[in-house]
């Protein structure tokens, strides 16, 4: 069983994205602990061979369908 970091380390991804696949349930097998008060994350090893190769790992971006708020600047209200 392997940590979230040595997960990372392990298939070249940054920690903070393993991090989010585990809180989205992303990462197969997976499993969290909980230890003296503290969440633990627990991934077989056998997961590493899974997610080496670039076409296995969860997509990366925004979903497809998803509405994005374009900010805009307000126009001013012409004066009276």
């Amino acid at each position: 069983m392997l940590t979230a970091a040595e997960f990372a380390d392990a298939i070249g991804v940054p920690y903070p994205t393993v991090a989010l696949w585990l809180r989205q349930n992303k990462v197969k097998g997976a499993t969290q602990l909980e230890l003296g008060g503290l969440k633990v994350w627990q991934i077989p090893a056998s997961s590493v061979e899974l997610y080496k190769g670039q076409e296995n790992r969860p997509k990366r971006g925004r979903p497809k369908g998803v509405a994005v708020k374009k900010k805009g600047t307000k126009k001013a209200k012409p004066a009276k």
